[in-house]
């Protein structure tokens, strides 16, 4: 019990941190597309934003891998020409 105590605790200290790294964003999706990822989101038992946020995560390693590139790199080079 007291394991499962501690488990939950950590896990809400996560969450907190997790929210303070997010950014509220609106965007329009096919319905088609929004009904496949909310079942996804269901199926994993995962919130909607945990699992749109993994598929943006895959989307940019995948589109890395394609362009041999690495978008941080080229975020942290813009921003020292400002």
């Amino acid at each position: 019990m007291n394991n499962q105590k501690t488990q939950l605790e950590i896990k809400n200290q996560k969450t907190t941190t997790q929210k303070l790294d997010k950014k509220r964003f609106t965007f329009l999706i096919e319905f088609n597309l929004l009904s496949q990822i909310k079942l996804i989101s269901f199926l994993t038992n995962q919130t909607l934003s945990n699992t749109i946020n993994e598929s943006i995560i895959l989307f940019i390693k995948d589109f890395e891998l394609k362009n041999n590139t690495q978008i941080n790199d080229i975020m942290d080079f813009n921003k020292l020409k400002k």
